[in-house]
This record gives C-alpha cells, sequence and structure tokens, in this order.
C-alpha cells in the first residue's frame, strides 16, 4: 500500500491562480493534426484572465471571468517527486472558444448571421482539429444534406403529380389513388352490388349475347351433364347454369336472365383470356378470323377498355395490353367468376381456366376486396396403404361485407 499524500495550501504572493484550459466546439488532437498550440495569457486582475492558443488560422481564446463557472474554484496538487507531500495552489478555469481569421487575415471573434453559416464555421473546425469518428459524421451529414436550390426540379414533378391525382380522383376515405379495379361500389349494402353486373357488361353488349343468353336458359339436365362430361364449359358455370334452369331457381325473369348475362359474358371474356394471356402483341383483326363466334360488340369493348383507345381506327396495327391493363382484363373475369358463384369461388377451378398459378389467383382476389380461406379435406391416398387419409387444402375466394383490401406497403425504412 502506497504511502498517503499530505497536502498543504500554498504560501505565495501571486495574486494570479494557475490556469486551466478547457476546448470546446471540437476536439483539438495536436499530433493528429500536425499543428503545434502556442499559448499565451494575459491578466487584468486577479479575477480576470485571458488565455489564448493559436493553431495556424484557428484562435482559441477564453477569459476566466466571462462564463458562467468561472465562479467554481479549482485547485492544482504539485508535488515533487520522491516527497509525500502536496502543494495546493488556486486555479481558475479558461473555456476556451476558436475564433477565425477574416479574408484581410485580422484575428476577429465569429459572428454568423444564419444558421448555416455557424454549421460552416464547425465544419472547418471539425475538419482541422477533429477526430476520425467526429469527421466521418461530418461526411455522412454532409452527403444527407437537402440543397433547396437542387430541390427546385424536384418540387415541380410533385406539384404536377399531385395536380394529377387531384385530376384523378383519390379515394375519399384514405386519400389514396383510386386502385385499378372494374366498376365498383366500396360502400355496397349487398356484395353483389360493390361490382354490379349492370356497370360491368354494356346495353350493346348485352344485345350481342342475347340470343346465346336464351340457349342458356332452356338448358336440359341431360345437356347440362353432357356439357360437364366434355368440358365444354367450367364447373362454376355449368353449376351456375343447373341452378338457374333445372334446380328450380325462385328467382325472378328479370334477375335470371342477368345472371346468365353475367355467365354469358364469362365465357366470351375466357375467349379472349385464353387468346391473349401468350401474345404479347395482336391485330383486331386476327382476333376476329380467329375467334369468329366472339361478338363485335365485345371485341370493341376489349380494344376500347383494355388495349388502345384509337384501335379501332387502324384494324391492321398490332396493339399489346400493357400489365396494369392485362391485370384489370383478369380482374373482370374473376368478378364474374364470384357472380357466377354466388359471390364464391374457388382458387384451384379459377387459376385453372384463367392460366395462372393459385398463388397468383388469390393475390387477385384479394385485389378485388374478397377474402380467401383455406379448408382441409380428406382424400384417399392414391399410394401407401389402403385406407390412408391424407389432408389437403382447398382455398375459397368470397365476397364479404366490408371488402377486406390488402394494406399498401411502403419502401424501405
Amino acid at each position: 500500500m502506497s504511502n498517503p499524500i499530505r497536502l498543504k495550501a500554498a504560501k505565495t504572493t501571486d495574486k494570479v491562480d494557475i490556469p486551466l484550459v478547457k476546448f470546446t466546439q471540437g476536439d483539438v488532437l495536436v499530433k493528429r493534426a500536425n499543428r503545434t498550440l502556442a499559448f499565451a495569457m494575459n491578466t487584468a486582475s486577479s479575477t480576470q484572465s485571458l488565455v489564448t492558443a493559436k493553431a495556424g488560422d484557428v484562435t482559441y481564446s477564453g477569459q476566466s471571468g466571462d462564463d458562467t463557472l468561472h465562479g467554481q474554484r479549482y485547485m492544482v496538487a504539485v508535488r515533487k517527486k520522491g516527497q509525500d507531500k502536496a502543494t495546493l495552489f488556486p486555479a481558475r478555469l479558461h473555456l476556451l472558444r476558436p475564433n477565425i481569421k477574416g479574408e484581410h487575415g485580422e484575428s476577429q471573434a465569429a459572428k454568423f448571421e444564419s444558421y448555416d453559416q455557424i454549421m460552416a464555421a464547425k465544419s472547418r473546425l471539425t475538419e482541422a482539429f477533429g477526430g476520425k469518428k467526429v469527421k466521418a459524421a461530418l461526411h455522412a451529414r454532409a452527403r444527407g444534406k437537402l440543397v433547396a436550390e437542387a430541390l427546385q426540379p424536384v418540387s415541380g414533378v410533385l406539384g404536377d403529380a399531385l395536380k394529377t391525382a387531384k385530376a384523378e380522383g383519390l379515394d375519399q376515405k384514405t386519400g389514396s389513388m383510386a386502385r385499378n379495379l372494374p366498376p365498383h361500389d366500396l360502400e355496397p349494402p349487398t356484395p353483389e352490388l360493390a361490382y354490379p353486373l349492370e356497370k360491368l357488361i354494356s346495353s350493346a353488349e348485352k344485345a350481342a349475347i342475347k340470343p346465346l343468353v336464351k340457349a342458356l336458359g332452356k338448358a336440359t339436365d341431360s345437356e347440362i351433364q353432357q356439357w360437364r362430361a366434355n368440358n365444354v364449359y367450367p364447373d362454376i358455370v355449368i353449376n351456375a347454369i343447373r341452378r338457374l334452369t333445372v334446380a328450380g331457381s325462385t328467382l325472378g325473369k328479370s334477375e335470371k336472365t342477368r345472371k346468365l348475362e353475367g355467365l354469358q359474358y364469362l365465357l366470351e371474356l375466357l375467349k379472349l383470356r385464353n387468346y391473349t394471356k401468350s401474345r404479347k402483341a395482336m391485330k383486331p383483326e386476327e382476333i376476329q378470323q380467329d375467334l369468329p363466334s366472339l361478338p363485335d360488340a365485345i371485341l370493341r369493348k376489349f380494344l376500347t377498355t383494355f388495349v388502345d383507345s384509337d384501335a379501332l381506327s387502324n384494324m391492321s396495327k398490332l396493339y399489346r395490353l400493357s400489365d396494369k391493363n392485362r391485370d384489370l382484363f383478369v380482374l373482370y373475369i374473376l368478378v364474374l367468376f364470384l357472380h357466377a358463384g354466388n359471390m364464391k369461388a374457388s382458387i384451384v377451378e379459377v387459376s385453372r381456366e384463367v392460366g395462372l398459378s393459385e398463388a397468383k389467383t388469390m393475390t387477385y382476389f384479394r385485389a378485388l376486396g374478397a377474402t380467401v380461406q383455406a379448408k382441409r379435406t380428406h382424400e384417399e391416398a392414391e399410394e401407401g396403404a389402403p385406407g390412408k387419409k391424407k389432408g389437403t387444402k382447398r382455398y375459397t375466394a368470397t365476397l364479404k361485407l366490408p371488402l377486406a383490401f390488402p394494406r399498401r406497403k411502403g419502401g424501405r425504412k
């Protein structure tokens, strides 16, 4: 254990306390900055003294009486080597602040008129005396700084985008852009009116498919069984036709006709879907030749709604389906499938008819505001021990109120 040190106050006639200095607004690393600090001290009274430290263009200075800490008393202990006593001398703290030389070389206190000038002065001091971490933080802030002049072109683009958004219409509840959906009502009294058939099928299209609708309405049980055996129509459509005809529906004539129109319109759109899903470009005249049974009114609706508004002006020109319009076309078909199944649809059946994976089909149904639920069924195992059961999931899309649209995801945080 070391010997204790005895302390005693100094007997001195010097009225000036020993100066202690503390640097502010930047770390002083003389060796790293390759600078030499020259200290000087001027005394005005026993309580007033000025300490300066010069290094190139920067001069640190501080008075002992101009800071709130000057009232605190400090002591410096001085002990000679080998002695067991130390002498205490009074000391006074000086907070040294930087002064930067002006354009003409005179040393002057920094006078700042704006926040940018203050930050620029701090940056110069950090570059001169700061350590690696402090400099790295300074450079990171400089890279992330937003310059008003550079933002002016961007602000113009944003302003135009906001004007376009306002012109196209925003969702009154969420304030988000209108969704890429078929004609719809977000607050319908019943699920069937969320995507009403009257808005999906035009009067010209109804007139074009009227003879076909009458034929569906007169279907017999034997005809329906033959359609099912030969895969003439999708099972969802066949089941709907059977409910409306052979099963003795209690619906009125007009309501039954409306539903049959939706079924026939679905069959016509499936023809176009099978024709266009593998084609990146097409000619309207080729569609007419390859699909002669397709009514002209439905072809015109397809060209004007999903392809190009002026497609009819040149029937021999190549036209393309954009990704957005291709998605909208699929959504039209899925809405008709929901109407066919009393606002329910089997994912596996619909995905097979539209030529999409089950996962993609579920994504489309969710975009319509439908919910997708899984139900596990038990079937006989094709392989293994007789009678062994295995479970398979069957997914069903259901449109119910309120509509459940997926939340829009933001960007990276």
